[in-house]
Formats: structure tokens, sequence, C-alpha cells
């Protein structure tokens, strides 16, 4: 807390950059302060990098930051909010580092903010880009002393390079005494507690504690990987006896030493089994990609297997966790573990991510479209069709969907666009021609609008002489004009602003439509803030809906058969 407070601290002594191996505890620790600073009133925001989810990259951290800030500053709020009503369409084309000078860096300096603005970074390493590194360097540190940017990272020569020696790098200290001396106490309660679990009697002695935290060299995932191993052995005595021998001594690189005992574990699997090791895959295979963290009952309904998943998972157990509850949902124990099974490793256990992408795809466009029936579209209020049913009927219907169903509605596009071929023309092409202006209906009235861009690159990217004709497109884009004027008038902004950047987006992919005959720019003329459009806002959603209408026509006069 005295580097958050010290009022003396200017330029890159702003940035507290901690730098260590994996498995060191980098994002515990990370957890551990944001969690301080929140309960200080301390914290403005916070954000942790995963390079496998589209929502958690550069521009998603500029966006959170900027909304944050605003929550916090009000007079930022409004500086923003002026922007973007500015020059709309920044927020969907500015390269990230200019979006970050027009959100954060202009509104702080010139409403004189006094901070500290506290701000967490986790897993700087899992950025997919490099435009984090000048954001960090040149843009944060030239605040005047307002900022306190805590930010964790693997080692990385590229990292360390690009945010420069100004910067200075903090790492763990994993092989100090104090370190040891943790790690040490740790072991001891893990065992003594399996000892009288399993009414060992004995064990351990302190050459066995000694010799298990000496291997851990400073790694405290690799021990508690190991206790959570043994704590589901009958025998952990035996089984630590025989990690130890089979574990290497000496010093190896982190990577090295965990990819070691991942091995040793998995090997001790039944990968004779047919029935054990094909619902490995499966499972493992849906674990890796999932967009957000499934039960172990939605899993299995994803990839029937014959044993049921938990059993399998439970062989698994000291590298995934959340398997002690019925509700809970399993995770793999760490990054490391999925990069090992993906990238590092030809056992059996190996996972192509690419053999997984195609029937996830697959399943989940057939899920949605058995989801999307005419009296499920009666029940959404932003349907061209919406009837309002009973309530009780509408709830019923809602209530039979399981997570399976919200989940394949969510991200059916992410796994779609992640496989490196075309999925079979014909089931794309049914389902844009008979589902997707539904689907949008559907998500806009129970969920969030997503961006049809991915989608569409999807398509162009791997068939563009069969892609689906621009006729297919024609819907969609009709229903997004419908929907757009509603998002303005029932404030739901962010939205609006998505929809609007989708429909200049496919307006330029109908190259038959002749843009010069209206103006386009006033779709995307959305405040950030529903504070901005409290006054005259009968006379925006006129001009909007004057120009829709505009389009309307124009649309109508090229494609006359479109409906």
């Amino acid at each position: 807390m005295a580097w958050i407070l010290n009022k003396e601290i200017q330029g890159t002594d702003q940035i507290f950059l901690v730098a260590d191996v994996m498995g060191s505890g980098k994002t515990a620790l990370a957890h551990t302060i944001a969690k301080h600073c929140f309960e200080a009133d301390l914290l403005t925001s916070s954000f942790f990098f995963n390079k496998n989810s589209r929502r958690l990259q550069p521009r998603d951290f500029v966006f959170k930051t900027a909304r944050d800030i605003g929550a916090r500053f009000p007079e930022v709020a409004d500086h923003i909010a002026t922007v973007l009503q500015g020059d709309p369409r920044l927020m969907h084309f500015l390269p990230t580092p200019l979006l970050f000078e027009r959100l954060v860096l202009e509104p702080l300096t010139q409403k004189n903010v006094s901070g500290p603005i506290v701000i967490i970074i986790d897993a700087l390493n899992e950025a997919k880009t490099s435009e984090m590194y000048g954001i960090l360097r040149n843009q944060l540190c030239s605040l005047p002393g307002i900022m306190r940017v805590f930010v964790t990272s693997r080692v990385d020569q590229e990292i360390l390079h690009n945010l420069g020696p100004e910067i200075r790098l903090h790492d763990l200290a994993i092989h100090d005494s104090g370190n040891h001396h943790d790690m040490a106490s740790f072991v001891h309660s893990q065992l003594t507690r399996m000892a009288e679990l399993r009414s060992i009697e004995g064990w351990p002695d302190q050459n066995t504690i000694d010799s298990l935290v000496g291997r851990a060299e400073g790694l405290f995932i690799w021990i508690t990987t190991i206790c959570d191993y043994l704590s589901s052995r009958m025998r952990p005595d035996e089984e630590l006896a025989e990690l130890l021998d089979h574990t290497r001594e000496g010093q190896l690189p982190p990577e090295l030493k965990m990819d070691f005992l991942y091995a040793a574990i998995l090997k001790r699997c039944q990968w004779g089994d047919r029935n054990f090791s094909s619902g490995y895959e499966a499972i493992m295979g849906m674990m890796i990609l999932q967009q957000q963290p499934l039960t172990v009952e939605t899993l299995q309904e994803i990839r029937p297997i014959k044993l049921p998943a938990k059993t399998i998972l439970i062989q698994l157990a000291p590298l995934v966790t959340g398997l002690l509850d019925a509700s809970a949902t399993p995770q793999l124990l760490h990054s490391s573990c999925r990069e090992y099974l993906t990238q590092r490793t030809k056992g059996p256990w190996a996972i192509n991510l690419q053999t997984h992408h195609r029937p996830l795809a697959i399943i989940f466009l057939h899920l949605v479209a058995e989801m999307l029936t005419p009296s499920l579209m009666q029940t959404c209020i932003y349907a061209e069709d919406w009837f309002p049913l009973a309530y009780d009927d509408a709830d019923e219907q809602l209530h039979a969907f399981k997570e399976i169903h919200w989940y394949a509605v969510n991200f059916w596009i992410a796994h779609l666009i992640c496989w490196e071929e075309m999925i079979p023309e014909w089931t794309v092409n049914h389902f844009l021609k008979k589902h997707l202006t539904h689907w949008i209906e559907f998500v806009v009235s129970k969920l969030e609008y997503q961006s049809l861009v991915p989608l569409y690159q999807y398509i162009q990217k791997f068939r563009p002489e069969s892609s689906p004709g621009i006729e297919v497109w024609i819907k969609p884009t009709q229903c997004l004009l419908r929907i757009l004027p509603r998002l303005v008038q029932d404030e739901r902004l962010r939205e609006a602003q998505v929809v609007a950047a989708d429909l200049e987006h496919l307006t330029h992919m109908l190259e038959a439509v002749n843009l010069e005959e209206f103006n386009f720019r006033t779709l995307l003329y959305i405040p950030w803030d529903p504070r901005c459009v409290a006054e005259n806002r009968g006379s925006q959603k006129m001009r909007i809906t004057a120009d829709l209408e505009d389009f309307e026509r124009v649309l109508h006069h090229h494609f006359p058969d479109a409906d």
C-alpha cells in the first residue's frame, strides 16, 4: 500500500511490474492486491488477460478501463461521452493506442483528476498483440503521478525489451528462505492430514518434506499439484516416494518441471481402456475450448460418452479443479497444463484442438436452430413476430432451457470461427437463411447483441467463391435496422453502437446498394452514456429513424424479393 499512497511517484515508477516464471503465484498475488485495494476503496479497475478469450484482449482493456474510470469520476464520464458523440466511429475503427489516448489519457489530463487511480493487470503475456507495451511504456507513464498500475507477467524477453529498462522489474523471490519456509509449512500440513485420513503412522518425516520442497525449486504450483494428486490416492506415502524417484533432481526450467509432473500423473490413467481414452479426448477437448466454465453435466451433454464424465475427471483430479460440488464447474488447474496438453506433448493425452472445433460448431448450430421455434420467438420483445404471451407461458419456455442451450446461443459463433476450414456449406447456408435473423432477435431480447462481423469474415475467408449470396444477409440487415432505434430508445447504447457498426459493414458488403443515397453517419451518432440522451432524445430518435427509413427504401429498390 505504501507504493500506492506515495504521492511523490512519477513517470515509469507509476508501474509496478512483477515478472516471474509460470506457477510462481503471480495471479494469486494480483487477486490479493485487488481485494485489498477494493476493501480500502482504492481499486479503480482490474483486468485479467486471457489469450483464449475474444473478450479479454487489449481493446477490451481500453473499454473496461475507460468505463471504470468514468464510474469513479463523473466528470471523466461526461468527457468520454462527449468524445464519442464527436466521433462515434472511433469505438470500432480507431487503433487501440489511439483509442486509449482518446478515452483514457485525454479525459484524465483535461479534467485534472487527482489520484491515485489504481489499475491491476494480470497475465500481460496473454495479450495477443504488442499494443499493450506502448500503452504502458508511453501513455500511462505520461500522466502526472496519478496512476498506480500493478502488472504481472511471465518472464518474456520480448515483453521486457518492449517495455524498456525504465520500467523496473520485480520478481517473487521464489528461491529465498521465506518462500521455502512457507512451502515447508504447507507440505507438512497437507501430508499430515493425508496420513491421519489413511492411518499412516510415522509419515511424513522431515526428510520427505525437505525432499519434496527441494524438488519444487520455489514453484508453489508444483507442490499444490502433487498434494492434490496424493490426496486422492489410498497410499499417498508410497505414491510420493515413487513420484520423487521419477522426478529429476537439479534445476530445471519451470515449464519442463511442470511438464514432467503432468506426464507422471497422466501416465497413471487407464489409457488401455478405450472408453476412458475416448471419453478423455471428448471431455478434455471441450474443457479446454469452453468459452465459459460449464458443469460436468453440461460437458457430458455436449459430448456424449459411454463413461460418466465425472468418472474420467476424477482420474485427472490433480489437474482439474471444481469436482467436489455437483454444481461446480471443472477447470484446468493452470494455463501451463493447457499448453502442455495442446502444444508440448505427443503422449496419448495430447489434445488436437482443431479436431474439436468442427463437431462443437455443428452441435451448437443444430442446437440453436432447434431452440428458435415460432412459439419461442413470440416471447422475444425485439422480434418482428412478438406476441405478448401470458407471462407463465413465456417463463415456462425459458425455464425449459438448460445451461447447454444458453451456452450454444452465446458462443456458436466463437466456436465456428476457430475452425481452420469451412464447416459444411449446407449447414452454414441453411442456418443463415432460416435462423440467423431469429437468433439476432432472441439474443437482443434475452441477452446482449453480438457482432456479426467475425461470422461474415470467417465465411469470406474460407469459401469466397461459394459463400452465401449477398441476399442471405438482407433479412439480418433489415432486422438490425428495425432493432437499432429501439435499442437507442431503451438506452442500450453500447449495443446500439455495435449494431450500427455492423450495419455499416453489411451495407459495404451489399455492393449493389448506392451508399450515397442516404447519410449513414448518423446511425453511428449514438452517445456512450445514457445521461447524454436525457435532453433532445425525441429529435435525435427522429433523425435516426428518418435515415433508417431511407435505407429501407434503398434496400427494397435493389432487392425487391428479399422478403
